[in-house]
């Protein structure tokens, strides 16, 4: 048995040297908060941060993150002037301008008539010339008013001619050139053929080759009758 002197020393013992299960909970939060700031000072090192302390100096580093507004803005001017990024504009424009014309409805005639007034080379390549916006061949060697006339678009079609698209630049199918008045009066748009024996100046070989494909009587006898009086419509350039 312990006698009552022995423990007494034992508590004399505790009372001098606390065990750390006896520390207050203030003492080991202090030891967390202390491990904590060690801890972050480490990490700091262990990055590179860079101990800036002028508020011009961390606002002037701020601005260069690539999540700044302005960063942001002066990287998507860089990538909108390289190469690849006009390329592929003129690629979508070209995809829009044929898209319009392949189906014409009305947000696409919006569309299209803001992509020929926003056309980035329109001072620079003449609105007539074959190479231009509105009578360049897509892939498939047509152009877009080819494709209107087509497809029945009587509203692409008046736009196109409006905006300088060219009728008699012909388009390539299966190696036989065609112009836009055979298509529309091979696929029977009465409209479009009317429209465009109206407003453009056709040669005889021209309402020659549309009367051979026609296989319908009323644009027969339009043809037939705009070979005889040659219709004097607007003059339309041939670059």
């Amino acid at each position: 048995m312990v006698s009552s002197d022995e423990n007494e020393k034992i508590e004399e013992s505790k009372e001098a040297h606390p065990s750390i299960s006896s520390t207050p909970n203030s003492k080991r939060s202090k030891w967390a908060l202390l491990r904590n700031v060690l801890k972050a000072i480490t990490l700091l090192k262990v990055h590179d941060a860079d101990p800036a302390v002028e508020v011009n100096e961390i606002l002037v580093k701020i601005q260069q993150i690539p999540t700044d507004k302005a960063y942001r803005m002066k990287e998507k001017s860089r990538k909108d002037s390289s190469p690849y990024s006009i390329a592929l504009s003129d690629l979508r424009r070209e995809q829009t301008l044929f898209r319009c014309a392949e189906q014409g409805r009305g947000e696409d005639l919006q569309r299209l008539v803001w992509e020929i007034d926003n056309n980035p080379y329109r001072y620079l390549v003449p609105a007539t010339h074959p190479q231009s916006f509105l009578n360049k061949r897509n892939g498939e060697g047509k152009t877009a008013l080819y494709v209107a006339c087509k497809n029945g678009n009587l509203e692409v079609v008046k736009i196109l001619i409006e905006k300088g698209a060219v009728h008699q630049i012909t388009s390539v199918i299966e190696k036989e050139e065609e112009t836009c008045l055979e298509v529309a009066v091979r696929w029977g748009h009465k409209k479009i053929v009317e429209f465009l024996l109206e407003s453009c100046k056709w040669s005889s070989s021209e309402l020659q080759k549309s009367l051979k494909v026609c296989r319908h009587k009323d644009l027969e006898i339009l043809l037939k009758k705009n070979l005889k009086t040659k219709n004097k419509g607007c003059q339309c350039y041939i670059w």
